[in-house]
């Protein structure tokens, strides 16, 4: 049996990048029907009953209703799902192979190049 590699530190980076592009899907403030906040809260919250309502019957208490469901759970993970992502692209910036910290190139001596 041969040795199993473990994950290295840019693979870790890119498996948190994935949850955290998913979570900004998933968690993205969107109206659905005027009753679902986010396509997390539609695809899995089944135990709401399905209504109708277009934007001009539909009250100032129910819209503010309908942000504070969001703004609680949904809002949270949307603007931290953001964080995990701008913080592993940002992680994966400083790994890639050209931000290396390599010498600083010298410019060759401008005698050397003054032909007399």
């Amino acid at each position: 049996m041969g040795k199993t590699k473990p994950f290295g530190k840019k693979n870790i980076l890119l498996l948190v990048l994935a949850a955290g592009i998913a979570g900004a899907v998933l968690f993205f403030p969107v109206n659905i029907n005027n009753q679902y906040t986010c396509l997390y809260h539609r695809l899995f919250s089944p135990g709401h009953s399905y209504t109708h309502s277009t934007g001009d019957d539909i009250s100032q208490t129910q819209k503010e209703d309908l942000l504070n469901r969001y703004l609680s759970p949904f809002g949270l993970l949307w603007w931290g799902s953001l964080l995990i992502t701008a913080l592993s692209i940002y992680g994966l910036r400083r790994q890639a192979p050209g931000n290396a910290n390599k010498p600083p190139v010298n410019p060759p001596a401008l005698s050397n190049h003054i032909e007399t």
